[in-house]
């Protein structure tokens, strides 16, 4: 086993005892947990954790222009379209759930067919394909209640895909303190990797606090938007 996954597999085992078993498992590493709630809801757009449009500036601000993107974990969130409408390029939304591909496909306008939905299980399916830019929009926190196995199979598809030019942008209520460690452990920058963060900014007009944790309402809610890329790949990275 590669010294990063036995890191991230002590990491998770961590987290477990100090989180989950004080809380409760909690069922947001259940694929069925999904299925049902995007089964409930009324369709696209359904927004968890930071509004879309919020993430969308964000990103258009980091990347370049007409970005091969890969919206990861999508579920009812038009993030991929919108920012393909800020960068260009085209946008691949992947789920495991097809009720939420087909919701959010039959809800997002899409005149030049920039947009691709593509069921894809981050627990358990090898990478695909090549992509610029990596989003995800607390698909990593969920994925944290399925297993150590489940975060190791998405941090080795995401080094795949990072292995050239490109960025991982994700987005998150879990704060530096706890959330740095996991990121460096699977990623680590002696390896030549580089793992940053910045406080998510709210632009005045869109209210941030609407989510919070994996949809929860909260009033003071804080988000991080952590960033990872090559070390020698900084130049990707607008400055």
């Amino acid at each position: 086993m590669a010294q990063w996954m036995e890191q991230v597999r002590r990491w998770h085992r961590l987290w477990h005892t100090c989180l989950v078993e004080h809380r409760g498992p909690g069922p947001f590493g259940d694929p069925s947990y999904w299925e049902r709630r995007y089964r409930w809801s009324s369709g696209a757009p359904r927004e968890w954790f930071v509004p879309s449009r919020v993430a969308a500036r964000s990103a258009a601000a980091t990347s370049r222009r007409q970005a091969r993107v890969l919206h990861l974990g999508c579920g009812l969130s038009t993030l991929g379209r919108d920012v393909c409408e800020l960068l260009g390029g085209r946008a691949t939304n992947v789920d495991c759930s097809t009720t939420a591909l087909a919701k959010l496909e039959a809800a997002v306008d899409d005149p030049f067919s920039q947009q691709s939905y593509v069921r894809w299980d981050a627990a358990t399916e090898p990478p695909f394909g090549d992509f610029d830019l990596l989003l995800d929009k607390g698909t990593m926190d969920a994925l944290q209640f399925s297993g150590s196995d489940a975060l190791v199979n998405y941090f080795d598809a995401l080094r795949f895909w990072l292995r050239r030019d490109a960025l991982y942008l994700y987005w998150s209520d879990d704060v530096p303190e706890m959330k740095l460690d996991l990121l460096r452990a699977a990623f680590p920058p002696d390896d030549g990797w580089d793992v940053s963060f910045t406080v998510e900014d709210d632009d005045d007009d869109d209210n941030l606090a609407a989510g919070g944790f994996l949809g929860a309402s909260s009033s003071s809610w804080t988000y991080y938007r952590y960033s990872v890329t090559r070390s020698e790949k900084k130049a990707f990275i607008k400055a």
